[in-house]
């Protein structure tokens, strides 16, 4: 250890923070194999969620999202040696064994077989893999997406390309980094001038009226009718004797919700983060976040401006705390409890930095300066090829006016769906379904603009923002494994806003109150995968609204996106 000392301080480091790391690499688990994430959006957690609906597996707890790749081929191995497998069907049967292609290394690691008579290398298709035994692995991957947008006569192309690198080092260490780069053009992107920036980036990132707004775009470059973006998630994962240690940049999913969460979800960008994770037995899982986020707040006493005219920008401070537990007290039923907290404005706060600290009397304790919220959710899943959960988001309540039309203080948000899954007949590869997101006045504010709930604009819960409701409704049918034809309809209702002082002033202000805008959007999706990870996309809509209707077509290809 001494040697270790004495060559960081010839480099003039620091040396007790990699004294630090040192010391957690030197308890590291006997193998790291699978401590990576799976992308949030791979098509793992939907037939991992229909299984769930259909009675093959229970007790999933994948309502702390992202799973890693070894949860995921522990899941798969479940969905094989079920006593129930016999309930899969043949498009079903291979599903999975398709997607063992992807997690073949996992599988292997835990003793499965994935030898497939059909595809004697049983694997799919890398740029490059390789390394020497278990626990010494890399792969890359190649990043492409083209697609064609239109809608009301307006129409925008995009092209990303990039890449993905993951692998495991020496049994204790996993590392993943997927990076892309995208431009856009066309008639649907205005040429703008920096007098109308601010209020054309907020149209993109507003579900009523961003027609081409994508989730997750964070700095913007603008070049006449081109703009260019680019995105990033990577992660270090280090596996430990007690907890998964997480020091990387990527998004978080906390509760049940399929067309967006309350509590947590993917909507913003990815931010930086630090997350502990740990599983005991299989019935309980803990996840705690501190995550370094954009508050889109200038710091005028940082910021300045050189003599030659140059100026430099930097942000105020703002961080997201956050933990949630996770737990099957019978089978078929998961609950998640969850806390978290936005502050800002100072350097990271220790109390915050204590995972099993009650966030609810440490704010309490600094004098109530910050922003806390609570949530819980119940998933059910009683009855095979039926599910159904509720989501509760608490920002701020009055309890004895809970249930009060005009309740003082009840900033909540509620969430409630159902899934429903055939279990024979003609319809037995469709899926079913209906979710209503209902988010009151003032959710995700607060007076203090530093302790918003969101991070470079965008809101980190649920898309539709305060004062507004929606009603999504779903129907998927695989009529091959490659083939998934979906039909979709989906209405959101959204009222004024108002300024954070008539927020606090006039806090029982009704639901939907002022003038409400409505957009109803009709859809048709067509996506085909002839080989693992590469999908061909075709989708129409028709939007609807008071300010009359829009047909809008939309035309993708996409590898590893």
């Amino acid at each position: 250890m001494m040697s270790y000392l004495s060559i960081l301080k010839s480099l003039r480091f620091h040396p007790w923070p990699w004294v630090f790391v040192m010391l957690l690499l030197s308890f590291g688990q006997d193998t790291a194999v699978g401590i990576i994430d799976v992308p949030l959006g791979n098509p793992s957690y939907e037939f991992i969620e229909r299984m769930e609906t259909k009675g093959i597996i229970k007790g999933v707890r994948d309502g702390t999202r992202p799973l890693s790749r070894i949860k995921v081929a522990e899941l798969l191995m479940q969905i094989e040696d079920s006593q129930n497998r016999y309930k899969l069907t043949e498009v079903e049967v291979r599903q999975l064994e398709w997607l063992k292609r992807e997690f073949r290394y996992e599988l292997e690691a835990l003793g499965a077989s994935v030898v497939q008579e059909e595809d004697p290398h049983h694997g799919r298709w890398h740029l490059f893999a390789g390394g020497e035994g278990v626990g010494n692995q890399l792969w890359l991957d190649p990043v492409v997406r083209f697609s064609w947008d239109t809608r009301g006569g307006k129409t925008v192309y995009r092209r990303s390309w990039g890449g993905k690198i993951y692998g495991y080092l020496d049994d204790t260490i996993g590392f993943y980094l997927y990076t892309r780069d995208t431009s856009e053009w066309g008639k649907g992107i205005r040429h703008v001038g920096e007098k109308w920036r601010e209020a054309w980036e907020k149209e993109l990132k507003d579900p009523l009226r961003g027609g081409f707004s994508e989730k997750g775009i964070g700095h913007i470059g603008y070049y006449g009718d081109r703009i260019d973006h680019d995105e990033v998630d990577a992660a270090i994962s280090i596996a430990l004797p007690w907890f998964k240690l997480e020091f990387g940049k990527g998004s978080n999913v906390w509760g049940p919700g399929y067309h967006g969460q309350i509590a947590l979800s993917d909507w913003a960008p990815s931010y930086g983060q630090v997350k502990l994770s740990a599983s005991y037995g299989s019935l309980l899982d803990f996840t705690y976040i501190h995550a370094w986020l954009h508050s889109g707040l200038v710091d005028t006493l940082r910021s300045y401006q050189t003599p030659e005219g140059f100026r430099r920008t930097l942000y105020r401070r703002r961080y997201l705390a956050g933990h949630r537990l996770e737990f099957t007290p019978l089978r078929g039923l998961d609950i998640g409890l969850s806390e978290t907290v936005i502050y800002g404005d100072r350097g990271p706060e220790v109390l915050y930095l204590i995972p099993v600290m009650f966030f609810w009397s440490a704010q309490h304790y600094l004098g109530d300066p910050d922003n806390l919220q609570m949530s819980g959710d119940i998933d059910v899943n009683l009855i095979d090829g039926l599910r159904f959960y509720v989501s509760l988001f608490v920002d701020e309540i009055y309890i004895s006016k809970i249930f009060s039309r005009r309740g003082h203080h009840n900033w909540i948000g509620v969430q409630g769906g159902v899934h429903l899954v055939p279990l024979t007949g003609y319809l037995k590869d469709l899926d079913l379904r209906l979710e209503y997101t209902r988010i009151n006045p003032f959710v995700y504010s607060h007076k203090f603009p530093i302790n918003n709930f969101e991070s470079y604009g965008y809101i980190l819960g649920h898309q539709i923002g305060s004062n507004a409701d929606e009603i999504y409704a779903r129907v998927n049918y695989r009529h091959k494994r490659p083939l998934l034809l979906s039909l979709y309809y989906n209405k959101v209702r959204k009222g004024e806003l108002v300024s954070a002082e008539e927020a606090y002033n006039n806090p029982s202000q009704r639901f939907l109150s002022g003038e409400v805008e409505v957009l109803r959007t009709y859809g048709f999706g067509v996506t085909y995968e002839p080989m693992p990870n590469l999908f061909l996309n075709a989708r129409y809509k028709l939007f609807s609204s008071s300010g009359g209707s829009e047909n809008g077509l939309s035309l993708s290809f996409r590898y590893n996106f």
